[in-house]
């Protein structure tokens, strides 16, 4: 049996698929990237506080509260409130948003192992040796020289 490649845009196009079929549907438009990372940090023991995922994420804290909250609501995170200081908020990933996150890292990874990829090689540069003959030849025309 040959094994058919797909192209860059059939990747995308199954990856998004899958995409599609386990994010709920308010988070379907929110950067794969961000969101996949934003779950993998915050499924550590003890959770993340939000400062810290906002460096992580390079997002503005606005972007931040709002896919923090399309989480919670999808209740793929947990955030709570610490006792002793209100201002910090702890982000946890809950049973099924780490069910998630391995669904779809399981998916994505199978598509992307079944893509064999190719080799990209530059262009070996040859470089002429001493005595390899010039091409700065004078230029026939006298008109044209200074």
């Amino acid at each position: 049996m040959a094994v058919t490649r797909k192209t860059g845009t059939e990747l995308f196009v199954s990856l998004w698929a899958v995409w599609e079929s386990v994010v709920p549907e308010a988070l379907l438009h929110q950067n794969p990237k961000t969101v996949l990372t934003l779950l993998a940090r915050s499924a550590r023991p003890g959770g993340v506080f939000q400062t810290e995922l906002k460096q992580a994420l390079e997002v503005n804290q606005p972007l931040l509260s709002k896919l923090t909250h399309k989480l919670h609501s999808a209740g793929w995170i947990k955030i709570t409130q610490l006792k002793n200081d209100r201002r910090r908020c702890l982000t946890t990933t809950t049973a099924a948003g780490k069910r998630a996150l391995a669904e779809l890292k399981n998916q994505m990874n199978a598509l992307t192992a079944a893509t064999p990829s190719r080799s990209r090689t530059a262009p070996r540069r040859v470089r002429p040796s001493d005595d390899a003959p010039s091409f700065d030849y004078p230029d026939p025309n006298p008109e044209n020289c200074e």
